[in-house]
Order: structure tokens, then C-alpha cells, then sequence
């Protein structure tokens, strides 16, 4: 009996149907058809997509940083007592333009002498007067909480000024770090009056104005200077 070709073609087709492709096959119709049909269930690889989630999260934690950051710089009190903050090194503001270095000293001995060793009214060398706030260093955390509480907030006794004296954090912490900071600034050739001002932290003379420390370059700064007024003055 002769066999029937298009009988043949169905059944050979059925069979291939169920493996989904033949990879022996010829027939280019055959082929074709079952194998696009999976290709677009690979659609699902751009599931890579949730990587780009992970710049939110970036931007949530700078976002819950930034308040922090800006927070580092004011005095909690709180914090003080219980022990978590134990630096010294603070920005006096508000300070009435006219007040010079002296009566800053004099105003702050009247509440706490011999509680800070470090001390610098920042000056407008032009105009002569201060910018409106001083660097000071306390010499215990004691000492910060005993005058914020006493002169954080409060009105200046000179000059019937409005400006209330208000305490921040320093960026440079400790005596040691401000005499780095300082000894080589160009503010230690200025009148000695506007430079800073050093006191004995500890013992006998603690309280007592301390020597500034200078170094080997600001000597032959100093010395250079010395020489180029004389040669000024013979011409």
C-alpha cells in the first residue's frame, strides 16, 4: 500500500510539537515556529532592573546624614553630663564689635577666670574691631557646662548691646591643636594685642598669660621684617 505523504508530514509534526524543536530537522517551517515561541519568555532577564533600587537607598542615608552633620556643631548640655561629649574647644558669637581683647578677658573673668587656656578675639585689622566672635579653649568639661549656663544666651554688660553671647563647637579641638593652627598663622605679626592669647591649664600659675610658642620660620619671618625697616629708614 503506498504510503500516504501527507499523513506522514502530521505525524512527524505532532512529534516534533512535543519536544518543542528538533535539532535534526530540515524543514525550516517546522523549526522556526516552535523555537521563537520561548524566545520571549527570556523577557524576564531585565528582572536586573532592582540594582537601580539601590540608589535610593544611597540617597536616603546621605539625606538622614545631613541633619546630623549639621547638628555636630551645637552645645547639648545633656550630652556633656552624661559623658558623651567631652570637648572643649568652642566659638564664642554674638560679641559686640567693640569690644577688644582685654575686655573680653575682663568679661569673662568676672564668671570664670583660670577656666580656659586658649583665647582669640578675631579681628578686623583695617578697621580695628572684632568680626563678632573669639576662639576659646576651657580647660574641663565642668567649665563648659558652668558657663553656658551662666553666660550661653545672655545679654553682653558693654556698650548696651542687644547681642547675646551664644557658644558653638569648634571645628580644632584642644591647646594643642590651636598652637599648631596659629603659630605659624600671619596674625602672630600683628600687634601683639590681636594675637591669641595663651594661659597656664594647670599648677601654681594656672590662669597666668603662657609664651606663645614660635617656630624657627616665624623667627626668621619676625627678623626679616626687623632688617627691611632699617634698610627703610637709612634711605
Amino acid at each position: 500500500m503506498p504510503l500516504n505523504r501527507t499523513s506522514l508530514n502530521v505525524k512527524n509534526t505532532e512529534a516534533f510539537s512535543y519536544f518543542s524543536t528538533d535539532p535534526f530537522s530540515s524543514d525550516s517551517d517546522s523549526y522556526s515556529s516552535p523555537v521563537l515561541s520561548p524566545v520571549p519568555s527570556v523577557s524576564p532577564v531585565p528582572s536586573v532592573s532592582p540594582v537601580r533600587s539601590v540608589s535610593p537607598v544611597k540617597s536616603e542615608r546621605s539625606a538622614v546624614n545631613t541633619p546630623k552633620e549639621k547638628k555636630t556643631n551645637e552645645l547639648d548640655l545633656k550630652k556633656i553630663s552624661e559623658g558623651k561629649d567631652n570637648r572643649t574647644t568652642f566659638m564664642i558669637r554674638n560679641i559686640p564689635n567693640k569690644y577688644n581683647q582685654k575686655m573680653l578677658i575682663d568679661s569673662l573673668n568676672k564668671t570664670h577666670a583660670n577656666t580656659y587656656d586658649f583665647l582669640y578675639l578675631r579681628m578686623d585689622f583695617k578697621n580695628k574691631c572684632n568680626v563678632g566672635y573669639a576662639f576659646i579653649n576651657f580647660t574641663d568639661v565642668q567649665s563648659v557646662i558652668s558657663f553656658a549656663q551662666q553666660r550661653n544666651g545672655k545679654k553682653w554688660e558693654f556698650f548696651n548691646s542687644d547681642k547675646r553671647c551664644s557658644l558653638s563647637y569648634a571645628e580644632i579641638q584642644g591647646k594643642e591643636a590651636l598652637v599648631r593652627k596659629f603659630k605659624n598663622s600671619q596674625v602672630m605679626e600683628e600687634d601683639e594685642a590681636y594675637r591669641p592669647k595663651l594661659f597656664y591649664s594647670s599648677g601654681t600659675r594656672k590662669g597666668q598669660e603662657q609664651p606663645f610658642p614660635k617656630t624657627k620660620n616665624h623667627h626668621h619671618h619676625h627678623h626679616h621684617r626687623h632688617n627691611n625697616s632699617k634698610k627703610h629708614r637709612k634711605t
